[in-house]
């Protein structure tokens, strides 16, 4: 049985390794805002709709409903299509972090949504199906992501290797030493971990707060370099299909 002690550390692994992990995934998808940009037709795993985008226009289509999302300046247009037959049609207005309803025109006897409720409503209601692309881009990102085989990566390099995570956090690894370096907003000052590797069985923190961890710890610093090189292979061959985030195109917050 796990100890409490022992259950308080994997727990505070865990929290460690979404702390580290989550601004990679993140550059991940911040590349897929951006791909959005561009012409693209793609099928969401979660909703099993399809969605296509061209130009200016977004269509959502899952059975016989669809929705199309037009965007020009500071409007945009949601009409919603069923059977071929339009239903709905509401153009918003953006204002600063808010929108409202500008125009709205229906079928006989259909209810069209946001017009009876008076007010500024949030910017997601003119932007459901450009938000929907985005979040597709990044499922499928993520899933092809997932799909790319492991490499055996050097256990122990004879000379250093950099494993960028993303743009302000890197690591090293040289021999049995693994470093952690994040770069400090606005300055030059990085703060760096240094962690020394027993084989697969233990690992110890030698600066900052000097300790020694189980296997587990290991193997979460392991798989963090292991998913350092798939970031860097997806960046490598577009033919993956896999959209990550340059520096140029994902620069860091100032």
């Amino acid at each position: 049985m796990t100890s409490p002690t022992q259950a308080r550390q994997h727990t505070s692994i865990w929290s460690s390794m979404i702390t580290r992990v989550f601004p990679v995934v993140a550059m991940i998808l911040t590349a897929a805002s951006s791909a959005s940009a561009q012409d693209v037709t793609i099928i969401d795993r979660m909703s099993g709709s399809e969605l296509r985008k061209r130009g200016d226009s977004i269509w959502t289509r899952r059975d016989s409903a669809m929705q199309l999302e037009v965007h020009r300046g500071d409007t945009s247009t949601r009409t919603n299509y069923v059977h071929g037959l339009m239903r709905w049609s509401v153009t918003f207005l953006r204002v600063r972090d808010s929108v409202r309803v500008i125009a709205a025109t229906g079928a006989p006897g259909a209810f069209i949504p946001y017009v009876g409720t008076p007010g500024m409503h949030s910017r997601t209601v003119a932007n459901f199906n450009r938000e929907a692309l985005v979040r597709a881009h990044r499922i499928d990102s993520l899933a092809r992501l997932g799909q790319l085989p492991l490499r055996d990566l050097p256990r122990s390099p004879d000379t250093l290797i950099v494993y960028p995570l993303n743009c302000r956090q890197f690591m090293t690894h040289h021999a049995d030493t693994i470093r952690r370096i994040v770069e400090r907003p606005n300055s030059t000052i990085r703060d760096s971990s240094v962690f020394v590797l027993f084989g697969d069985d233990s690992v110890r923190r030698v600066w900052p707060f000097p300790r020694t961890f189980d296997r587990y710890v290991a193997s979460s610093l392991r798989n963090d370099l292991a998913f350092s090189d798939r970031i860097q292979r997806a960046k490598a061959d577009p033919s993956l299909g896999i959209r990550v985030a340059t520096s140029a195109a994902n620069p860091c917050p100032k």
